[in-house]
Protein backbone atom coordinates (compact mmCIF):
# COMPACT_ATOMS: atom_id res chain seq x y z
CA UNK A 1 0.00 0.00 0.00
CA UNK A 2 1.38 4.08 -0.51
CA UNK A 3 -0.25 7.19 0.12
CA UNK A 4 -2.15 8.03 -2.66
CA UNK A 5 -4.33 11.05 -2.60
CA UNK A 6 -6.45 10.42 -5.66
CA UNK A 7 -8.93 7.70 -5.79
CA UNK A 8 -7.41 6.41 -8.77
CA UNK A 9 -4.33 6.53 -11.19
CA UNK A 10 -4.60 8.68 -14.47
CA UNK A 11 -3.60 6.44 -18.29
CA UNK A 12 0.06 5.23 -17.70
CA UNK A 13 0.65 7.22 -14.12
CA UNK A 14 0.48 3.83 -12.70
CA UNK A 15 3.42 2.45 -14.26
CA UNK A 16 5.59 5.78 -12.98
CA UNK A 17 3.94 4.53 -9.55
CA UNK A 18 5.28 0.67 -10.00
CA UNK A 19 9.20 1.85 -11.38
CA UNK A 20 9.38 4.22 -8.52
CA UNK A 21 8.27 1.71 -5.42
CA UNK A 22 10.92 -0.44 -7.93
CA UNK A 23 13.59 2.14 -7.33
CA UNK A 24 13.00 2.66 -3.47
CA UNK A 25 13.08 -0.65 -3.17
CA UNK A 26 16.24 -1.43 -4.49
CA UNK A 27 17.64 1.33 -3.47
CA UNK A 28 18.72 2.75 -6.99
CA UNK A 29 18.35 5.73 -9.37
CA UNK A 30 15.37 6.58 -11.65
CA UNK A 31 15.64 8.54 -14.72
CA UNK A 32 11.95 9.60 -16.26
CA UNK A 33 10.87 11.24 -19.03
CA UNK A 34 7.61 12.05 -18.40
CA UNK A 35 5.66 13.80 -21.00
CA UNK A 36 2.91 16.86 -19.16
CA UNK A 37 -0.20 15.67 -17.68
CA UNK A 38 1.17 12.29 -16.45
CA UNK A 39 0.73 13.18 -12.74
CA UNK A 40 4.67 13.39 -12.05
CA UNK A 41 4.32 14.89 -8.69
CA UNK A 42 1.75 13.06 -7.15
CA UNK A 43 3.49 9.54 -9.26
CA UNK A 44 7.07 10.17 -7.34
CA UNK A 45 6.21 12.13 -3.96
CA UNK A 46 3.51 9.26 -3.02
CA UNK A 47 5.75 6.01 -3.09
CA UNK A 48 8.78 7.81 -1.67
CA UNK A 49 6.69 9.25 1.38
CA UNK A 50 5.34 6.16 2.25
CA UNK A 51 8.43 4.58 1.96
CA UNK A 52 10.51 7.37 4.11
CA UNK A 53 7.52 7.29 6.59
CA UNK A 54 8.38 3.66 6.83
CA UNK A 55 12.62 3.89 7.33
CA UNK A 56 12.51 7.07 8.93
CA UNK A 57 14.15 8.73 5.63
CA UNK A 58 13.64 12.51 4.30
CA UNK A 59 12.28 13.05 0.99
CA UNK A 60 14.18 15.69 -0.80
CA UNK A 61 11.89 17.16 -3.39
CA UNK A 62 13.85 19.70 -5.63
CA UNK A 63 12.76 21.85 -8.10
CA UNK A 64 13.37 25.17 -9.94
CA UNK A 65 9.48 26.05 -9.91
CA UNK A 66 7.65 27.81 -6.77
CA UNK A 67 4.43 26.88 -8.50
CA UNK A 68 5.56 23.09 -7.82
CA UNK A 69 6.55 23.84 -4.22
CA UNK A 70 2.49 24.82 -4.03
CA UNK A 71 1.74 21.84 -5.41
CA UNK A 72 4.02 19.16 -3.43
CA UNK A 73 2.86 21.17 -0.35
CA UNK A 74 -0.75 20.75 -1.71
CA UNK A 75 -0.08 16.51 -1.74
CA UNK A 76 1.23 16.39 2.09
CA UNK A 77 -1.98 18.54 3.55
CA UNK A 78 -4.16 15.91 1.46
CA UNK A 79 -2.40 12.69 2.68
CA UNK A 80 -2.52 14.11 6.22
CA UNK A 81 -6.10 14.61 5.53
CA UNK A 82 -7.03 11.71 3.67
CA UNK A 83 -4.98 8.96 5.98
CA UNK A 84 -5.02 11.14 9.52
CA UNK A 85 -1.19 10.93 8.94
CA UNK A 86 1.53 13.58 10.75
CA UNK A 87 3.70 14.34 8.15
CA UNK A 88 6.16 17.33 8.19
CA UNK A 89 6.60 18.90 5.34
CA UNK A 90 9.12 22.17 5.01
CA UNK A 91 8.88 24.93 1.79
CA UNK A 92 12.60 26.02 1.78
CA UNK A 93 13.42 29.25 -0.35
CA UNK A 94 17.05 30.84 -0.50
CA UNK A 95 17.72 33.25 2.72
CA UNK A 96 17.90 36.38 0.23
CA UNK A 97 14.25 35.75 -1.08
CA UNK A 98 12.98 35.21 2.45
CA UNK A 99 15.13 37.78 4.32
CA UNK A 100 13.42 40.68 5.88
CA UNK A 101 16.36 42.85 6.98
CA UNK A 102 15.44 46.60 5.06
CA UNK A 103 19.03 47.31 4.25
CA UNK A 104 19.87 44.12 2.53
CA UNK A 105 16.43 43.87 0.06
CA UNK A 106 17.64 45.44 -2.92
CA UNK A 107 21.56 43.88 -3.02
CA UNK A 108 22.03 41.69 -5.55
CA UNK A 109 23.63 37.79 -4.96
CA UNK A 110 27.03 38.42 -4.09
CA UNK A 111 26.81 41.43 -1.93
CA UNK A 112 23.47 40.24 -0.32
CA UNK A 113 24.99 37.11 0.97
CA UNK A 114 28.46 38.63 2.29
CA UNK A 115 26.36 41.32 3.98
CA UNK A 116 23.84 39.03 5.66
CA UNK A 117 26.95 36.77 6.88
CA UNK A 118 28.45 40.21 7.75
CA UNK A 119 25.52 41.28 9.57
CA UNK A 120 25.58 37.73 11.94
CA UNK A 121 29.07 37.43 12.03
CA UNK A 122 28.88 40.78 14.18
CA UNK A 123 25.87 40.02 15.92
CA UNK A 124 24.21 43.24 14.65
CA UNK A 125 21.29 41.18 12.74
CA UNK A 126 18.24 41.39 15.47
CA UNK A 127 16.26 39.02 12.95
CA UNK A 128 18.57 36.29 13.15
CA UNK A 129 19.16 36.99 17.16
CA UNK A 130 15.14 36.73 17.57
CA UNK A 131 15.22 33.28 15.40
CA UNK A 132 18.67 31.35 16.40
CA UNK A 133 20.08 33.72 19.40
CA UNK A 134 23.22 35.45 19.50
CA UNK A 135 23.35 34.78 23.85
CA UNK A 136 22.32 32.13 25.96
CA UNK A 137 19.47 34.48 27.12
CA UNK A 138 18.06 35.52 23.37
CA UNK A 139 18.26 31.67 22.40
CA UNK A 140 16.26 30.85 25.08
CA UNK A 141 13.79 33.08 23.89
CA UNK A 142 13.90 32.30 19.67
CA UNK A 143 13.21 28.45 20.74
CA UNK A 144 10.64 29.45 22.65
CA UNK A 145 9.10 31.04 19.79
CA UNK A 146 9.88 28.49 17.19
CA UNK A 147 8.18 26.15 19.74
CA UNK A 148 5.35 28.70 19.23
CA UNK A 149 4.93 28.23 15.58
CA UNK A 150 5.44 24.97 14.99
CA UNK A 151 3.05 23.71 17.58
CA UNK A 152 0.60 25.01 15.37
CA UNK A 153 1.63 23.44 12.08
CA UNK A 154 2.99 20.56 10.14
CA UNK A 155 2.95 22.22 7.14
CA UNK A 156 5.94 25.39 7.11
CA UNK A 157 5.14 26.94 3.85
CA UNK A 158 7.83 29.72 3.52
CA UNK A 159 4.83 32.18 2.42
CA UNK A 160 3.28 31.68 5.76
CA UNK A 161 6.66 31.81 7.69
CA UNK A 162 7.54 35.03 6.28
CA UNK A 163 4.72 36.32 7.24
CA UNK A 164 5.03 35.37 10.85
CA UNK A 165 9.11 36.35 10.73
CA UNK A 166 7.74 39.83 9.85
CA UNK A 167 5.40 39.59 12.52
CA UNK A 168 7.55 38.60 15.19
CA UNK A 169 11.01 40.12 13.78
CA UNK A 170 12.46 36.99 13.47
CA UNK A 171 14.78 35.73 10.47
CA UNK A 172 12.04 33.25 8.29
CA UNK A 173 14.84 31.61 6.73
CA UNK A 174 16.26 30.53 9.93
CA UNK A 175 13.00 29.27 11.13
CA UNK A 176 12.44 27.18 8.12
CA UNK A 177 15.96 25.54 8.41
CA UNK A 178 14.96 24.85 11.87
CA UNK A 179 11.98 23.30 11.06
CA UNK A 180 13.67 21.16 8.97
CA UNK A 181 15.16 19.49 11.31
CA UNK A 182 11.67 17.25 11.96
CA UNK A 183 10.67 17.40 8.68
CA UNK A 184 10.10 14.44 6.47
CA UNK A 185 9.82 16.28 3.33
CA UNK A 186 11.81 19.25 2.36
CA UNK A 187 10.72 20.94 -0.62
CA UNK A 188 14.10 23.18 -2.11
CA UNK A 189 15.90 24.49 -5.10
CA UNK A 190 18.49 22.89 -6.59
CA UNK A 191 20.93 24.75 -4.94
CA UNK A 192 19.92 23.44 -1.33
CA UNK A 193 21.62 19.97 -2.33
CA UNK A 194 24.07 20.85 -5.63
CA UNK A 195 26.00 23.69 -4.69
CA UNK A 196 28.81 22.21 -2.68
CA UNK A 197 29.21 25.49 -0.19
CA UNK A 198 25.36 25.93 0.47
CA UNK A 199 24.85 21.71 0.92
CA UNK A 200 27.53 21.51 3.77
CA UNK A 201 25.88 24.22 5.67
CA UNK A 202 22.37 23.10 5.04
CA UNK A 203 22.83 19.78 6.16
CA UNK A 204 24.43 20.69 9.12
CA UNK A 205 22.24 22.83 10.25
CA UNK A 206 18.86 20.46 9.65
CA UNK A 207 20.95 17.47 11.15
CA UNK A 208 20.08 15.42 7.30
CA UNK A 209 22.54 13.48 5.48
CA UNK A 210 22.71 12.06 1.68
CA UNK A 211 22.39 8.63 2.68
CA UNK A 212 19.22 8.95 4.44
CA UNK A 213 17.90 10.69 1.73
CA UNK A 214 15.48 9.87 -1.14
CA UNK A 215 16.26 13.05 -3.56
CA UNK A 216 13.81 13.91 -6.11
CA UNK A 217 14.75 16.13 -8.55
CA UNK A 218 12.09 18.34 -10.81
CA UNK A 219 11.88 19.62 -14.33
CA UNK A 220 15.38 17.40 -14.03
CA UNK A 221 16.16 18.74 -17.37
CA UNK A 222 17.40 22.37 -16.09
CA UNK A 223 19.88 20.11 -13.35
CA UNK A 224 23.08 20.79 -15.39
CA UNK A 225 22.84 24.36 -17.06
CA UNK A 226 21.74 25.39 -13.63
CA UNK A 227 24.67 23.78 -11.86
CA UNK A 228 26.93 25.38 -14.42
CA UNK A 229 25.58 29.03 -13.92
CA UNK A 230 25.91 28.80 -10.14
CA UNK A 231 29.66 27.58 -10.26
CA UNK A 232 30.48 30.17 -12.69
CA UNK A 233 31.70 33.75 -12.10
CA UNK A 234 33.22 36.25 -14.57
CA UNK A 235 34.69 39.77 -14.02
CA UNK A 236 35.43 42.87 -16.65
CA UNK A 237 36.85 46.13 -16.81
CA UNK A 238 33.88 47.76 -16.27
CA UNK A 239 33.08 46.12 -13.11
CA UNK A 240 36.61 47.39 -12.20
CA UNK A 241 36.30 50.56 -13.43
CA UNK A 242 33.31 50.83 -10.91
CA UNK A 243 35.58 49.49 -7.94
CA UNK A 244 37.58 52.68 -7.78
CA UNK A 245 34.73 54.60 -8.12
CA UNK A 246 33.32 52.96 -5.07
CA UNK A 247 36.64 53.99 -3.55
CA UNK A 248 36.21 57.47 -3.94
CA UNK A 249 32.55 57.67 -2.73
CA UNK A 250 33.85 56.29 0.97
CA UNK A 251 37.48 58.06 0.87
CA UNK A 252 39.40 55.12 0.42
CA UNK A 253 42.15 54.34 -1.84
CA UNK A 254 41.67 52.96 -5.50
CA UNK A 255 42.86 50.08 -6.29
CA UNK A 256 43.26 50.98 -10.14
CA UNK A 257 42.75 47.71 -11.87
CA UNK A 258 40.77 48.42 -14.69
CA UNK A 259 43.40 50.32 -17.21
CA UNK A 260 46.40 47.36 -16.35
CA UNK A 261 43.36 44.79 -16.50
CA UNK A 262 42.52 45.96 -20.27
CA UNK A 263 46.36 46.21 -21.32
CA UNK A 264 46.89 43.03 -19.99
CA UNK A 265 44.27 41.29 -21.79
CA UNK A 266 45.16 43.21 -25.05
CA UNK A 267 48.55 41.84 -25.22
CA UNK A 268 46.95 38.11 -24.28
CA UNK A 269 43.75 38.14 -27.24
CA UNK A 270 46.15 39.60 -29.60
CA UNK A 271 43.84 39.61 -32.58
CA UNK A 272 41.70 36.52 -31.17
CA UNK A 273 38.51 37.37 -29.42
CA UNK A 274 38.56 34.90 -27.34
CA UNK A 275 41.26 32.61 -25.27
CA UNK A 276 41.83 30.04 -22.97
CA UNK A 277 44.24 31.25 -20.03
CA UNK A 278 45.38 29.02 -17.01
CA UNK A 279 44.71 29.97 -13.15
CA UNK A 280 48.26 31.13 -13.13
CA UNK A 281 47.76 33.87 -15.71
CA UNK A 282 45.60 35.71 -14.19
CA UNK A 283 47.65 35.71 -10.66
CA UNK A 284 50.17 36.54 -12.31
CA UNK A 285 49.27 39.89 -13.23
CA UNK A 286 47.34 40.63 -10.49
CA UNK A 287 50.37 39.98 -8.66
CA UNK A 288 52.17 42.54 -10.15
CA UNK A 289 49.87 45.43 -8.43
CA UNK A 290 48.46 43.91 -5.94
CA UNK A 291 48.83 40.86 -3.05
CA UNK A 292 45.86 38.53 -3.92
CA UNK A 293 44.92 37.71 -0.39
CA UNK A 294 45.10 41.61 0.67
CA UNK A 295 43.28 42.48 -1.99
CA UNK A 296 40.45 40.56 -1.42
CA UNK A 297 40.22 41.54 1.84
CA UNK A 298 40.28 45.31 0.62
CA UNK A 299 37.70 44.83 -1.47
CA UNK A 300 35.21 43.66 0.85
CA UNK A 301 36.05 46.43 3.08
CA UNK A 302 35.12 48.93 0.02
CA UNK A 303 32.22 46.99 -0.69
CA UNK A 304 30.29 46.64 2.98
CA UNK A 305 31.53 50.27 3.31
CA UNK A 306 29.91 51.62 0.06
CA UNK A 307 26.93 49.50 0.62
CA UNK A 308 26.37 50.98 4.40
CA UNK A 309 26.73 54.20 3.04
CA UNK A 310 24.52 53.70 -0.22
CA UNK A 311 22.37 50.95 0.27
CA UNK A 312 23.43 49.78 -3.01
CA UNK A 313 25.06 46.63 -4.27
CA UNK A 314 28.72 46.93 -4.52
CA UNK A 315 30.88 45.84 -7.45
CA UNK A 316 33.90 45.15 -5.13
CA UNK A 317 31.91 42.35 -3.26
CA UNK A 318 30.82 40.97 -6.80
CA UNK A 319 34.88 41.30 -7.74
CA UNK A 320 36.03 39.62 -4.40
CA UNK A 321 33.73 36.81 -5.13
CA UNK A 322 35.43 36.52 -7.92
CA UNK A 323 38.52 36.50 -7.07
CA UNK A 324 37.96 33.85 -4.09
CA UNK A 325 36.38 31.77 -6.95
CA UNK A 326 39.28 31.82 -9.26
CA UNK A 327 42.17 30.67 -6.81
CA UNK A 328 39.31 27.42 -6.55
CA UNK A 329 40.62 24.46 -8.69
CA UNK A 330 37.94 21.86 -9.92
CA UNK A 331 37.80 19.26 -12.23
CA UNK A 332 35.68 20.00 -15.30
CA UNK A 333 36.56 23.98 -15.12
CA UNK A 334 37.63 26.16 -18.16
CA UNK A 335 38.86 29.69 -17.84
CA UNK A 336 38.35 31.90 -20.75
CA UNK A 337 39.04 35.90 -21.40
CA UNK A 338 37.30 37.68 -24.17
CA UNK A 339 36.67 40.79 -25.90
CA UNK A 340 33.46 41.73 -26.36
CA UNK A 341 31.92 44.76 -28.32
CA UNK A 342 32.20 47.70 -25.20
CA UNK A 343 34.31 45.31 -22.78
CA UNK A 344 37.17 42.86 -22.09
CA UNK A 345 36.11 39.65 -19.75
CA UNK A 346 37.30 37.07 -17.93
CA UNK A 347 35.41 34.27 -16.65
CA UNK A 348 35.72 30.80 -14.99
CA UNK A 349 33.22 28.60 -16.18
CA UNK A 350 31.98 24.82 -14.79
CA UNK A 351 31.49 22.15 -18.15
CA UNK A 352 31.16 19.28 -16.15
CA UNK A 353 28.03 19.59 -13.11
CA UNK A 354 28.40 16.19 -12.31
CA UNK A 355 31.65 17.65 -9.79
CA UNK A 356 28.26 18.60 -8.18
CA UNK A 357 25.54 16.38 -8.94
CA UNK A 358 27.31 12.90 -8.72
CA UNK A 359 25.70 13.31 -5.06
CA UNK A 360 22.84 11.27 -6.52
CA UNK A 361 24.93 8.33 -6.20
CA UNK A 362 25.47 8.23 -2.52
CA UNK A 363 21.40 9.21 -1.62
CA UNK A 364 19.15 5.97 -0.51
CA UNK A 365 17.36 6.40 -3.45
CA UNK A 366 17.49 9.24 -6.80
CA UNK A 367 14.60 9.67 -8.90
CA UNK A 368 15.20 12.29 -11.56
CA UNK A 369 12.13 13.51 -14.14
CA UNK A 370 10.74 15.41 -16.61
CA UNK A 371 8.50 16.23 -19.61
CA UNK A 372 12.24 16.58 -21.59
CA UNK A 373 14.53 14.50 -20.33
CA UNK A 374 16.18 12.96 -23.90
CA UNK A 375 18.26 11.34 -24.63
CA UNK A 376 18.18 9.50 -21.03
CA UNK A 377 21.53 8.19 -21.62
CA UNK A 378 23.27 12.16 -22.41
CA UNK A 379 21.47 12.93 -18.90
CA UNK A 380 22.78 10.14 -16.68
CA UNK A 381 26.57 10.76 -18.35
CA UNK A 382 26.03 14.41 -18.04
CA UNK A 383 24.95 14.34 -14.42
CA UNK A 384 27.65 11.52 -13.48
CA UNK A 385 24.90 9.03 -12.19
CA UNK A 386 27.27 5.63 -12.27
CA UNK A 387 23.91 3.33 -12.39
CA UNK A 388 20.35 4.21 -12.90
CA UNK A 389 16.99 3.03 -14.68
CA UNK A 390 15.88 4.63 -17.77
CA UNK A 391 12.64 5.14 -18.63
CA UNK A 392 10.15 6.77 -21.20
CA UNK A 393 6.06 7.35 -20.55
CA UNK A 394 3.53 8.00 -23.01
CA UNK A 395 1.69 10.70 -23.13
CA UNK A 396 -2.00 10.70 -21.27
CA UNK A 397 -3.39 12.83 -24.15
CA UNK A 398 -4.70 11.37 -27.24
CA UNK A 399 -3.03 11.50 -30.14
CA UNK A 400 -5.34 14.13 -32.07
CA UNK A 401 -4.83 16.37 -29.44
CA UNK A 402 -1.05 17.20 -29.79
CA UNK A 403 -0.40 18.95 -32.89
CA UNK A 404 2.93 20.16 -33.56
CA UNK A 405 3.85 23.06 -35.54
CA UNK A 406 7.56 24.70 -36.16
CA UNK A 407 7.51 28.18 -37.31
CA UNK A 408 10.98 28.92 -39.22
CA UNK A 409 12.57 32.55 -39.33
CA UNK A 410 12.06 33.54 -35.38
CA UNK A 411 13.65 34.33 -33.00
CA UNK A 412 13.81 35.83 -29.23
CA UNK A 413 17.90 36.04 -29.35
CA UNK A 414 18.72 39.69 -27.76
CA UNK A 415 20.35 40.54 -30.16
CA UNK A 416 17.68 40.09 -32.81
CA UNK A 417 15.12 41.86 -31.07
CA UNK A 418 13.98 44.60 -33.67
CA UNK A 419 10.74 45.87 -34.38
CA UNK A 420 10.56 43.57 -37.66
CA UNK A 421 10.85 40.67 -35.77
CA UNK A 422 8.34 41.53 -33.16
CA UNK A 423 6.16 42.33 -36.66
CA UNK A 424 6.78 38.99 -37.66
CA UNK A 425 5.70 37.00 -34.17
CA UNK A 426 2.15 39.57 -33.81
CA UNK A 427 1.22 38.99 -37.70
CA UNK A 428 1.93 34.84 -36.94
CA UNK A 429 0.33 35.02 -33.61
CA UNK A 430 -2.82 36.87 -34.96
CA UNK A 431 -3.21 33.83 -37.80
CA UNK A 432 -2.86 31.04 -35.37
CA UNK A 433 -5.24 32.66 -32.66
CA UNK A 434 -8.06 33.65 -36.12
CA UNK A 435 -7.94 29.98 -37.24
CA UNK A 436 -7.76 27.89 -34.14
CA UNK A 437 -11.31 26.90 -32.72
CA UNK A 438 -10.52 26.97 -29.42
CA UNK A 439 -8.71 28.63 -26.16
CA UNK A 440 -5.00 30.08 -27.31
CA UNK A 441 -2.46 30.89 -24.87
CA UNK A 442 0.84 32.59 -25.79
CA UNK A 443 4.16 32.66 -23.75
CA UNK A 444 6.84 34.83 -23.52
CA UNK A 445 10.23 34.30 -23.07
CA UNK A 446 10.20 37.90 -20.85
CA UNK A 447 7.52 40.92 -20.02
CA UNK A 448 9.70 43.26 -22.62
CA UNK A 449 8.80 40.73 -25.77
CA UNK A 450 5.42 40.23 -24.64
CA UNK A 451 4.94 44.23 -25.01
CA UNK A 452 6.86 44.12 -27.99
CA UNK A 453 4.57 41.84 -30.59
CA UNK A 454 1.47 43.45 -28.24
Amino acid sequence: MIYFRHEKFRKFQDKLVEDVIKTLENKTTLLAHAPMGLGKTDAVLSPSITKALEEGLTVFFLTPKISQHRIALEVVEELNKKFSLNINAVDLVGRRYMCIHPSLLNLDHDNFYTMCKKLREDELCKYYDNAVGYSKESSTKASLLFEKISASTLIFSHYNILEIGKKENACPYEILVKSAKKANLIIADYYHLFIPSVREIFLKKSKKSIENSIIIVDEAHNLPSRVRSHLSKSLNDFMLSRIDKEAEIIGGEKPKLSKPFIKWMEEKLGNARERAVSKDDFISFLSKHHDIEDLIIYLEQIGEEYTKATSKSSYSIRTAKFLEEWLEQRIGEIRIIKKGAKTFSISKRMLDPSYATNILNDAYSSILMSGTLLPLEMYKDVLGIREAEMKAYDSPFPEKNRFLIIAKGFTTRFSKRTDEMYQKYAKEITLMYENSPGGVAVFFPSFKVLEGVR
